[in-house]
């Protein structure tokens, strides 16, 4: 494990290349870990640095799907490598001299003959590595930084021209396994092209330097490969320019759907929910940067032809307005034809951090056609942090006369706490 740079410019992204080598005499099936709901493939901790500010993430846990890559088949002697954005739970804020420390833990298993398994058995073995290096940071120079960081996204963003396997037919049958040799090498050096692309890009959305804007913007409208990228550096900017950028891919303009259409392919009607979708990412990340200046767009993408935007757009009027917006959010889940959008509306009601939010969830419990008690139940427990006694089974209307007697005693004391009001690292909208 090294750095690879052992010193950089307050602000400049570093990453770790990490390498594997078997050294036994079998082909070894071999895991690096994956970042899944919250884990970090490379630990890192640097004591001088100050502490992080935690990550935020919806309480309960809410989480998602998580791809993550099979275990390589790596042969004996041969080597896998893979590089990290040098990032954990701290923040450099000044320049001086940093001891970081990398701890790396590898599981792998003796690879079968054919083997094609995309988990590595129970019995799998682990090997822990603990490396200590030195990282010198440089004073800002904003200027300077910005040339770096967009030169190191040119090249980031440069099409990769992977050079073609001779074709089979001008192969005699003699040079067959010199054909999978190749075929395997170019396989090996594409992974390990796109795994530098998206580590860099990574890097530059983890660590982004103000001017950057119009690169991530770039990514997320028309780059499919660092959409993702993209949205995660306008986030982490939090600039009023990178809201600006933000909020017209939430509009979805016919302007921002031709860009961003460009080079997908499919049915328009398929083409419309993926949109839907990518504009619900931004909406949700919008939410999160405090600007309440866009209330209004989000109120009015809250009645949006598109359902994935109108529920982002719901429930970012819960999490970005707050108090604010329970009068317009009661009135959506009171009027709604849509189960789904009730209960949005609900959880909306749920994210706005607001005492005054109890009652109204309280009267809703017994609302008709609603799915009710659980939706309300579940947000005023969210909200309040307390749970009804267990019991075999109540009404809707039991549950709201306790929930009801409970306020009555304890309102004057009652704290209402947000969505995020614990800590870790998924975010909800990636």
């Amino acid at each position: 494990m090294q750095l690879t740079e052992k010193s950089a410019l307050l602000g400049e992204p570093v990453w770790v290349d990490v390498t594997v080598t078997n050294r036994t005499k079998a082909p070894l099936l071999i895991s690096m870990g994956d970042a899944c709901f919250g884990n970090r493939p490379l630990n890192v901790a640097i004591p001088e640095a100050e502490p992080g500010t935690g990550e935020h993430r919806l309480c309960g846990g809410e989480g998602g799907d998580c791809w993550a890559a099979g275990p390589a088949i790596v042969d004996s002697g041969k080597t896998l490598g893979t590089r990290y954005v040098l990032a954990g739970d701290f923040r450099i804020t000044h320049s001086g001299e940093y001891h970081v420390l990398l701890k790396k833990q590898v599981t792998y298993a003796t690879a079968l003959a054919g083997d094609e398994r995309t988990m590595l058995p129970r019995n799998a073995s682990v090997e822990t590595v603990e490396r200590s290096t030195v990282l010198e940071v440089r004073p800002a120079n904003p200027e300077r930084l910005l040339g770096i960081e967009q030169s190191l996204a040119m090249k980031v963003s440069e099409p990769y021209r992977n050079v073609p396997v001779p074709p089979i037919v001008n192969l005699s049958p003699s040079d067959m396994e010199a054909f999978r040799n190749a075929e395997d090498a170019l396989h090996a050096l594409d992974y390990a092209n796109n795994l530098a692309k998206a580590s860099g890009a990574e890097g530059l959305s983890d660590y982004p330097t103000a001017g950057m804007e119009p690169v991530f913007d770039d990514w997320l409208v028309s780059d499919r490969s660092f959409e993702s990228y993209g949205l995660w550096g306008l986030y982490r900017l939090n600039t009023a320019q990178s809201r600006r950028l933000l909020a017209q891919a939430a509009d979805g303009s016919k302007n921002v759907y031709r860009h961003w259409r460009q080079h997908l392919v499919g049915s328009e009607a398929i083409t419309q929910r993926q949109f839907g979708i990518w504009r619900g990412m931004a909406i949700r990340a919008l939410a999160d940067m405090g600007d309440r200046s866009y209330l209004p767009l989000l109120e009015r993408l809250s009645g949006d032809a598109n359902p994935d935007v109108r529920a982002q757009a719901i429930l970012a009027l819960g999490l970005l307005g707050g108090e604010v917006e329970l009068t317009r959010l009661t009135a959506l889940a009171r009027r709604s034809t849509s189960m789904d959008e009730r209960q949005t509306a609900i959880q909306a009601i749920g994210y706005t951090a607001s005492p005054k939010a109890v009652p109204v969830l309280i009267s809703l419990i017994t609302m008709a056609g609603s799915d009710q008690p659980s939706a309300s139940v579940y947000w005023l427990t969210s909200l309040t942090r307390h749970s009804l006694p267990p019991a075999k089974e109540r009404t809707s209307s039991q549950y709201q006369a306790e929930w009801e007697d409970w306020w009555e005693h304890n309102r004057a004391n009652a704290h209402a706490y947000g969505p995020f009001d614990c800590t870790g690292c998924s975010f909800p909208w990636l």
